[in-house]
């Protein structure tokens, strides 16, 4: 029972030692991000329509996120296409069949294979959406992270209706 009672505190203890990622570093992040011009997006994502339109989104994930982040990632992309049709999925280690078919989701997943979006981006934090202009100018970064997530949604869909 003693060990049982130690080995709790000792739990408690380490996730109050690490939480979450400070949201001071997220913004950073995002500011270093925001403006950049990323070219290994059009490497990944082979579609002419990306350079039709002013704007495209893309959900960046990799297979080692967490389950339900990418859950809200695939429920916001099909949400969202039916107002702002421009949304591509890019994922990383992923098993992208299994993925469209635990998510019910019908349209193309591209496979970053090699990592070049997340080399080029410095190894950004994922599941994020990417909102880019047709240069591939990132206009603004949206992480899916438990906690936070429903205030980047809206922060996110306001931005996509203001487009």
């Amino acid at each position: 029972m003693k060990k049982a009672i130690c080995f709790f505190v000792l739990i408690l203890f380490t996730v109050g030692l690490f939480p979450g990622i400070p949201a001071s570093r997220l913004q950073r992040q995002k500011d270093r991000l925001t403006g950049k011009v990323c070219k290994a997006m059009f490497q990944v994502i082979d579609d002419e329509a990306v350079k039709h339109h002013d704007y495209f989104l893309v959900f960046l994930f990799s297979g080692f996120d967490c389950q339900p982040c990418i859950k809200d990632g695939f429920r916001f992309a099909r949400q969202a296409e039916d107002d702002f049709h421009e949304i591509y999925l890019v994922g990383s280690n992923a098993n992208v069949g299994m993925l469209q078919l635990r998510y019910d989701y019908h349209r193309f997943i591209y496979n970053d294979v090699k990592e070049i979006i997340r080399k080029e981006l410095k190894y950004i934090l994922t599941p994020v959406f990417l909102l880019l202009n047709k240069k591939g100018e990132i206009v603004s970064i949206h992480y899916v992270i438990r906690g936070s997530w429903e205030q980047e949604k809206n922060v996110l869909l306001n931005k996509l209706k203001s487009l």
